[in-house]
């Protein structure tokens, strides 16, 4: 059964390159298997049940801060750091409670923007937490009206700060 799987899986993986490659607007699912074997160039092959392969497929994400455009990582694409801005949600130097109070107010607003990545950093005393990634200050300021407008009492606390950002080239 595993010689089975380590065989199919691979063989799978080629047949879906050459499927996309074949069909220029079709979009390629990526995940960390995916960018193994790429990078591997085939010489690490994973034996995975198809619940975990489901488990660990990406996610689209925003491209050029255009919020109704997506894209998918295809294969040869790359996250680099650029500097860029990001809105500071929160801020607290609170050692009881500022941990807490960041990871939540992360998770309410992951759950309400799934492509918006949330930051949570520590930098002695405070913990901040910040969202987006924006390459200019114009998207950031459009972005942080719509937060202020679903998060009225964070309002008062968000600023933009610039940042080193993630982009995917």
């Amino acid at each position: 059964m595993k010689i089975v799987l380590s065989v199919l899986v691979p063989a799978l993986l080629c047949v879906a390159e050459v499927c996309a490659e074949g069909v220029p607007d079709l979009p390629v699912e990526r995940n960390i298997v995916d960018s193994l074997a790429l990078r591997s160039e085939g010489r690490i092959m994973v034996n995975q049940p198809a619940a975990l392969a489901k488990r660990v497929m990406r996610d689209t994400a925003s491209v050029d801060g255009d919020e109704n455009r997506h894209q998918e990582l295809r294969p040869g694409t790359a996250v680099v750091h650029k500097a860029g801005y990001r809105i500071q949600v929160y801020s607290d130097n609170n050692q009881r409670m500022a941990r807490s109070n960041a990871e939540r107010i992360a998770s309410r607003i992951s759950s309400e923007y799934p492509l918006l990545g949330t930051y949570m950093v520590y930098k002695a005393p405070y913990w901040r937490l910040k969202v987006g990634d924006f390459l200019t200050r114009e998207d950031a300021v459009a972005v942080m009206a719509e937060l202020k407008k679903s998060f009225a009492s964070l309002a008062g606390e968000m600023i933009i700060v610039r940042d080193r950002i993630n982009v995917i080239e």
